[in-house]
């Protein structure tokens, strides 16, 4: 890429975002435990895996033990963490730092049962932080090292547990911050230079009947004798009825033993004796892109250890609508200024702090935590017996074969073997229609022009035949044409809008079952309703249940696809001998070639029925005798059962090589991928 070009950071937060919201809507992402043999190296130390097709596409499957689906509530977006530490010295949000991501600009604070997330808004030039940021309020606030902190969301304990990492932390939404976020806000001005000689300042307090007139007050005799020298100055009150309110005065002249200051406007409560008063410089902030709605309030404050400069500047009122600023001091000519300070408004983000917390804070990462639990109580299918040394994420795998049974009364027509199957919703439109047998379709008292399109599905029933297929066009609002003939001629049918989605292929049919093969389930519904493309039957299904293949199916309940087991299955007996964990097992054969040969994860005996679990299977085991090659043990093969996924189908995305990590029946195993766009 040319260093002329930048890709902004936003467009990586929002492939971030894109992944999040496609795991929780448009597709299935499994988190998978694989190989449970050493690495061709050994287990120490862990290779690196590579991004081959060898090892992301053949291997990984051989491989493959189990695997869990990523729920909506498994995945969030992440930051890089940074826990508030005194003595840190946090980096301050400037519009104008392009490296401000790869700073520490933000800090956690762990209250206990929250874990709040602060901006770092100003760092107080550059020190380092010793007051922790507290407390959830939406204004920006200063504590007492200096610093000012935005709040911008928290994480409860529970969030935090599930996906923090030592380096990550997950952002979660506030909806308060959000909303309360105030675009072109001005939360900083930063001094630039301080300038010098700047005298005209003031701390006291109101002399006795300080009130001259409603914009008029007596400063008292600690005040300056030379004219107009706090022209343009902002007084603030510190104390009495009248704490916090403030005005900028417009002229000073001493007269008459007064030293009297006319404000821009009058306060609100009253100023009596003794009531204490800060005036510093007025900051003018000059809205120079045009689009301010509230006007920002600033002071400059000053220090007398540094030769009258400006030390910093306090920001009253943030205001709001500022896409570009400048901020500037103007003293009246008496205070004798010997160098100017320099200032510089620091612009919020284009809809204010904290209405974009990912992109603010730059979650350009993905969180995803999951856990295996014991066996996920479907056993013995997600296996304990062995350990596994990659975890990894799969994208919209098939599964090979699922097993729909239902009854004949709710069933119109037969299903066929290879036609598609769909998974549907359907809507029955007003009135009734008459088929011919052919692609003509006349309605009675139907508006078919307010409810049909060209392209629509839609579903024709007598109750006893079916059609399905597509409008091809809508002639009137009692005419449509299809896209095929109708196979039966009746008056008075029902016509449904459908809304279907792919399920997958019928393999076999039985009496009240189908088994459907390459079920897409990123694209299943929670509809019970089935049609077939090329039969027109319809059903409602009664059990939905994933099946394994083999001359008797094995089946288990779906549990909505939320695992599944990609160990190939030996049901038989075992003749002699233990089998060893990881060992080859083979098949005789007459050519070296065509032997059948796996490697062992777990052999269970099971009563009248044993089970061999193995990966890694090469070439076609028989109903025969299988021998370890290292135990001599023996199995007599009576059926295979291969793993509930088709094979290389889906996108294997993420592979981490780990060490090897056990199993057990009272374990539950967390699973924390870190994915980074």
């Amino acid at each position: 890429m040319s260093n002329t070009q930048i890709i902004s950071k936003k467009l990586h937060v929002s492939s971030a975002s894109d992944f999040i919201d496609s795991v929780k809507t448009d597709d299935a992402y499994y988190v998978f435990a694989a190989k449970h043999t050493q690495y061709a190296s050994g287990d120490s130390p862990v290779p690196v895996p590579t991004d081959s097709v060898q090892n992301n596409f053949i291997s990984i499957y051989d491989d493959m033990l189990y695997g869990k689906r990523v729920a909506t509530s498994d995945i969030v977006p992440m930051i890089p963490r940074y826990d508030w530490t005194s003595g840190t010295t946090y980096a301050m949000y400037d519009d104008t730092d392009s490296a401000l991501q790869t700073k520490q600009f933000y800090a956690i604070s762990n209250t206990g049962s929250q874990y709040h997330v602060y901006k770092c808004l100003y760092n107080d030039a550059n020190t380092a932080s010793t007051e922790e940021p507290t407390g959830t309020d939406n204004d920006a606030f200063e504590t007492a090292d200096g610093y000012i902190w935005k709040y911008m969301y928290s994480a409860n304990s529970f969030i935090e547990g599930k996906f923090s990492t030592t380096t990550h932390f997950p952002v979660t939404a506030n909806t308060s911050v959000t909303g309360n976020a105030v675009p072109g806000s001005i939360e900083v001005i930063n001094v630039d230079d301080g300038g010098a000689g700047y005298r005209n300042y003031l701390l006291s307090s109101f002399p006795a009947s300080p009130k001259i007139s409603d914009l008029v007050y007596d400063l008292g005799a600690a005040a300056s004798d030379d004219n107009d020298f706090y022209n343009n100055c902002l007084i603030k009150v510190t104390s009495g009825a009248a704490q916090d309110e403030y005005k900028v005065i417009t002229d000073y002249v001493v007269e008459s033993g007064k030293y009297k200051a006319t404000l821009n406007a009058a306060f609100e409560n009253t100023i009596v004796t003794g009531d204490t008063f800060e005036i510093y410089p007025h900051v003018d902030i000059f809205d120079t892109g045009g689009r301010k709605t509230i006007n920002a309030v600033a002071r400059a404050i000053v220090s007398n250890a540094s030769s009258n400069a400006v030390s910093t500047v306090e920001v009253i009122a943030p205001g709001a609508g500022y896409k570009a600023a400048t901020a500037v001091i103007r003293p009246a000519g008496a205070v004798g200024v010997s160098a100017n300070a320099s200032l510089r408004p620091i612009m919020s983000p284009a809809d204010g702090h904290g209405a974009h917390v990912e992109n603010e804070l730059g979650a350009n990462y993905a969180g995803i935590s999951i856990e295996f639990v014991q066996n996920e109580g479907v056993a013995p299918e997600l296996l304990t017996d062995n350990d596994f040394r990659q975890i990894g994420l799969l994208k919209n795998p098939l599964f090979a074969n699922v097993e729909i049974t239902f009854s004949s009364g709710n069933t119109i027509g037969t299903f066929v073997a290879n036609e598609n199957v769909f998974q549907y919703d359907r809507k029955q439109l007003a009135g009734t229609v008459n088929t011919a047998s052919n692609t003509t379709i006349t309605g009675n008292q139907t508006v078919f022009e307010d409810w049909l399109t060209a392209g629509d599905r839609i579903l024709i029933t007598d109750g006893s035949s079916n059609w399905y297929g597509n409008v091809s066009s809508v002639t009137s609002n009692t005419q449509i044409v299809i896209d095929s003939n109708t196979s039966f001629s009746t008056d008075e049918c029902n016509i449904y809008s459908i809304n279907a989605v792919s399920y997958g292929i019928v393999s076999s049919v039985s009496s009240g079952t189908i088994y459907v093969a390459n079920v897409n389930v990123a694209t299943t519904t929670t509809s019970t309703r089935f049609v077939g493309e090329s039969s027109f039957t319809t059903t409602i299904s009664d059990t939905i249940k994933i099946s394994r293949g083999g001359s008797t199916p094995d089946v288990r309940v779906t549990n909505n696809f939320y695992t599944f087991s990609q160990l190939t299955k030996l049901a038989g007996t075992i003749d002699d001998g233990a089998f060893t964990e990881d060992e080859f097992v083979t098949q005789d054969s007459a050519l070296t070639y065509d032997q059948p040969s796996a490697r062992v994860y777990a052999a269970i005996e099971d009563g009248a029925t044993d089970y061999l679990y193995v990966t890694n299977v090469r070439n076609t085991f028989t109903n025969n005798v299988a021998t370890g090659n290292t135990s001599d043990a023996q199995f007599t093969v009576t059926n295979k059962y291969e793993g509930e996924l088709v094979p290389g189908s889906g996108e294997v995305v993420y592979i981490e090589n780990l060490s090897p990590i056990s199993r057990s029946n009272t374990q539950t195993e967390t699973v924390k991928l870190i994915l980074e766009f």
